[in-house]
Parts: structure tokens; sequence; C-alpha cells
């Protein structure tokens, strides 16, 4: 549907009590940007739209949901907003978290889900901006061969989360493919020397199949969360087919090694406090 900034001005100013706006392709074809606060509205989704950039004055939003191209985001940089689900295609992983952290600071619960994610070499994000609310990170990775083994460096979001409690990382779409990748040793890269995560309790990671870059990920991660109750690790690959479905994949022939390898690496490492189940 072709609908102009105007068109949107006109029609929510005069929807004061609007609490649920979901715009669904809808060609803006420009900015969606009002200058009007939207005090009553507690839901926003912005999917597959033709926008430039978002930038919306809301008081008091509980769910963000957007699916599209990265574009500026802005919302209320004040404010805090319970839960964010912002869905990307091709992106850069960091240009994608910086587009959050900038649009959305204040976020407490966040998925984001990238289906073929580039990861840099170099940048760790390294941002003055702070996730300072977020207790709860779902990654969900439609991650390729290529950038398998650069997967540690996907904690630049978690550096950029003081506070966070929970994370969650699922490899979605055809991830059978993993069983390709290199295995070899573990490494620990100096640059992930000054990374700790003091306050995370919960790690689940799902469509492990025994990569490297996965295993120095979590190796890395035990490692620096002293905190650590709970790490779970499944070779089975989680599917979403939308927000609110999800299935799992049956195991395939890699499987079984790649959990014993995991089991017999982190089970050397991780306290005696932490439940340990790899699957």
């Amino acid at each position: 549907m072709d609908i102009t900034r105007m068109d949107l001005e006109v029609m929510l100013s005069n929807c004061c009590y609007l609490k649920w706006l979901s715009l669904v392709r809808c060609s803006v074809k420009g900015e969606l940007k009002l200058d009007r606060p939207l005090s009553n509205l507690r839901h926003l989704a912005v999917v597959w739209c033709e926008i430039t950039r978002i930038e919306l004055p809301i008081l008091k939003l509980d769910t963000f949901v957007y699916h599209g191209d990265i574009v500026p985001i802005v919302i209320n940089g004040d404010s805090m907003l319970e839960n964010a689900q912002v869905w990307l295609f091709k992106e850069n992983f960091d240009d994608a978290v910086r587009t959050v952290l900038n649009g959305i600071p204040r976020v407490q619960n966040l998925t984001l889900q990238i289906l073929k994610p580039e990861i840099e070499r170099q940048s760790l994000l390294n941002s003055t901006c702070m996730f300072s609310q977020l207790r709860c990170l779902q990654l969900l990775l439609g991650i390729t061969l290529v950038n398998i083994n650069k997967l540690p460096r996907v904690v630049s979001i978690l550096r950029a989360a003081p506070s966070i409690e929970k994370l969650e990382i699922h490899f979605t779409g055809c991830g059978n493919h993993l069983c390709e990748a290199a295995k070899g040793t573990v490494d620990k890269p100096k640059y992930l020397e000054h990374c700790e995560y003091d306050y995370l309790k919960s790690v689940h990671m799902t469509g492990y199949k025994g990569a490297r870059g996965q295993l120095e990920f979590l190796v890395h991660v035990v490692e620096k969360a002293p905190a650590l109750e709970a790490l779970t690790v499944d070779t089975a690959l989680e599917i979403r087919d939308d927000y609110y479905v999800r299935r799992f994949c049956r195991k395939n022939a890699c499987s079984d090694g790649a959990a014993v390898h995991a089991r017999s690496c982190l089970g050397a490492i991780v306290s005696p406090n932490v439940k340990l189940c790899v699957m």
C-alpha cells in the first residue's frame, strides 16, 4: 500500500488513544517521522515498509517489532522499552548492533535475527553507548561457513550490555552445513582478554555442530562469566517459521561427535556450580 508521511501524520494525529500500530508493506518511500508524541502507544510493528528512517516520539512503548533493511531508528531513547524484535536480511553484524543500540538503547529484552550476517575481523564495536537495561538477549543467526569461525567477535554486543543475565544464540536455516566447518583446537584470541560478563547467569546455544568458532565462543563466555548458573548446548537446529512458532529439526550424523567434544571441553572448565547440559 502506498502511503505518504503526511497521510500518516493526519491519521495518527486523530488517534490520541491508539495503543497498537502495525505497518506492513507500506510504501512510505521516505521517513517515518512524527512531531506529535504518541503518548498511549504500547506496541509498534514496522514490517517490510519502504522507509529511510524511523523517528517517533513514543513515551511508553512496550514492544517494538521491525523487519527490513537497516535504517536509522530513533524511538525516544530516554524511555524504557520492554521487548524488541529486529529481523534483518543480509547485514554486517556490528552495523546492525549499532543501529539497534542508537535507536533503542534502553530495551530490556532483545531478539536480533540476521538471516545472513557478515562478521568483521577487526571491529568489536567499541561504542560509547550501552544497552544499559538489557537483561535478555536472543540472537538468531543464519551464519555461513565463511563467517562461523569469526563467531567469537559477536561478543561485541555483549560488551555493550554490561548487565546482561541471559543469552540465547540459535543458528537458523540450513545449519547442518556447519558440520563441514573447521574443527581444530580452541584458541583464546587476545582481543577477548578484557571482556567480562559479571551478571550473565544463563547461556543457551542451539544448532551446535562442533565448529571451532562455536566452541571458542562458548569457552570464552564460560571463562568470563563468574556468575554463570546454567549452560545448555543443543546440537539440534532450531527453526523459526515466525515469531510465535518454533520447532527443531532432527539431529544429523555429526551431532553425536560434536556433543561428545563439547562435553569434554566445557566440562573441564565449568564451575561445579554450573548446570551443564549438552545434547
